[in-house]
């Protein structure tokens, strides 16, 4: 069974700002690199034991995000959302702090679009749709933590 089986979804995330000087703006290749195969344990919760599915570890290993439905497109295509389940690295002080907001700061590599989204509930699934095809950067804040991630995305 996939992962996108087991996932419940969530709203989608909510759009803050689109700032973009050209639609044709060039795009770099990702740093990322997109891993198949089976999740780390921590990733996992909820989910089925030895599930699998398309991700892309955060460059400091406190996320990784589950790409549900890859690979993505740009604009995304009708039915198809970018679902992208985050799964942030449990920490000692976790238990501690109360769960907070997600920021997601994406920017289009040798591009100029800029986009932000806030997933209020912190790391989870959420639709992830971008404006234009190319590598996105992804930096993420969350409860005090940051990671950035790179997710392409194909022509729409």
């Amino acid at each position: 069974m996939s992962a996108a089986a087991l996932v419940a979804c969530g709203g989608p995330a909510r759009y803050q700002a689109v700032v973009s000087a050209s639609p044709a703006a060039a795009a770099g290749p990702c740093r990322s690199a997109v891993a198949r195969g089976e999740l780390p344990g921590w990733a996992r919760s909820g989910l089925a034991p030895g599930a699998s599915a398309p991700h892309v570890f955060g460059a400091r290993g406190e996320i990784v995000a589950i790409l549900l439905g890859y690979p993505y497109s740009a604009p995304a295509k009708p039915g198809r959302p970018s679902r992208i389940l985050w799964a942030a690295r449990p920490g000692p002080a976790e238990d501690d702090r109360p769960s907070r907001a997600l920021h997601i700061e994406a920017t289009l590599v040798g591009g100029s679009h800029f986009v932000t989204r806030e997933l209020a509930n912190g790391p989870g699934p959420a639709d992830i749709d971008l404006p234009a095809p190319g590598c996105w950067h992804l930096d993420l804040s969350w409860s005090g933590r940051t990671d950035a991630v790179d997710i392409p995305y194909e022509v729409g």
